[in-house]
This record gives C-alpha cells, sequence and structure tokens, in this order.
C-alpha cells in the first residue's frame, strides 16, 4: 500500500459527523479511539448524500472496542451482531446506522491497507483525514484501483463489491480487472467460487 496522505478534511463533513454520530454516541472526548473509515467518506467526496447507507467504526485497539460499544449500547439501539461488525441505529428525525468494526483495528494506516479498492481508502480520525495518494483521483474519475494487498484477503467479497459499485457507474480498466480475477483464481482451490477468467474477459 502506498503512503497515506493528509488532506484537508470539509468542515461540512467534519460538522454533520460531529452533530450526527459523534456527539449523539457520546464519544467526543474518545476520538483518538476510533476512525471513520471507507463507504461513508467516499459518498461525501463523491456527492452522495453522507448518511445514505451506514456509518462504518473502526476502533483503534481492544480496549477502545470495549469502551465504544459501551457507549453504543446506552446511547443506539441494537440491530444485530455478526462476526464482522455490530450494527447499531441512531433513533432520530432520520436513523443512522452505525456499524462497529470487529475487524481490522488499529490504526488508520493498518485499517486502509486491508481496503479493496483505492476509492474506499479514506480515514477520519477526530479532525485529520488520510487518504490513499489515488483516492481523489480515482474518485472523481469513477474509475476503479484495486489495493491488492487489501483485495485479497476475501475475493468472494471483492466480485461482489466490483458489482456494487459497477452499478453505480464505476469503471474497471482491463488491468485491474485482470488484477482482480487472477486474485479470484489463486483462491480457486481454497473455495466454489471459482472464475474463468478467459471467459470473463472474452469480447
Amino acid at each position: 500500500m502506498n503512503t497515506l496522505n493528509e488532506i484537508p478534511a470539509p468542515s461540512k463533513v467534519i460538522d454533520l459527523l460531529n452533530r450526527h454520530v459523534i456527539e449523539p454516541l457520546d464519544l467526543v472526548d474518545m476520538k483518538e479511539g476510533f476512525c471513520i473509515a471507507g463507504g461513508c467518506l467516499t459518498r461525501a467526496f463523491s456527492g452522495s448524500k453522507l448518511f445514505d447507507s451506514d456509518v462504518d467504526i473502526f476502533p483503534a485497539s481492544e480496549e477502545y472496542y470495549g469502551k465504544i460499544i459501551n457507549k453504543l449500547m446506552l446511547n443506539t439501539e441494537l440491530q444485530y451482531n455478526n462476526e464482522q461488525v455490530t450494527r447499531f441505529t441512531i433513533k432520530g428525525p432520520f436513523p443512522i446506522n452505525i456499524d462497529l468494526v470487529k475487524s481490522p483495528i488499529g490504526s488508520p494506516e493498518h485499517i486502509l491497507k486491508n481496503f479493496d479498492f483505492t476509492i474506499a481508502m479514506a480515514a477520519l480520525q477526530g479532525d485529520k483525514l488520510l487518504v490513499d495518494p489515488r483516492f481523489l483521483l480515482d474518485l472523481s474519475a469513477r474509475n476503479l484501483h484495486l489495493n491488492k494487498e487489501g483485495a485479497s484477503k476475501n475475493p468472494l467479497k471483492l466480485l461482489l463489491r466490483l458489482m456494487k459499485y459497477t452499478k453505480r457507474g464505476f469503471n474497471i480498466d482491463e488491468e485491474n480487472l485482470r488484477s482482480l480475477y487472477s486474485i479470484v483464481n489463486t483462491a480457486k482451490s481454497h473455495t466454489h467460487y471459482y472464475i474463468s477468467s478467459t471467459s470473463c474477459l472474452s469480447p
């Protein structure tokens, strides 16, 4: 993964997250203990509504995970719990879903290296916004560029997210498409979702 860049965080995004997420969850004094990353920030920078989908919170440590989940249990409504996340909903004029992520946890750098596409590689910790060097470029061009380190961790999820983003108008070039199917085919001996790169890349 490339070294992350720190860029100015849009004041509107900071204000909305503070008023509708951080303050209602009583996390104002705990900002160093988590970051908000992924789709929420992708939406903010691509002109979509910030809260059109869930807000992902990534704790900085197991200790902070315990502190944050206690706050969420007090200030939200529990929706479900699985191996990846615990989902809560902030009630109000417009409900906001919060996903408390169980893995990965750690620094923004550690978290983002596990992401699959550069258009999702942004993390906000307090007022500090860290992004992959390609984040803004690929987002403005609506280009899907693989972060191979993160993409290889879950090939099935990678394919599902490819479908999701292409339905939203994002494009993937041949080089990245070949890399994606190489990742999937490498996993074929361990899974049942092998897809032939030859058939998928034929005209």
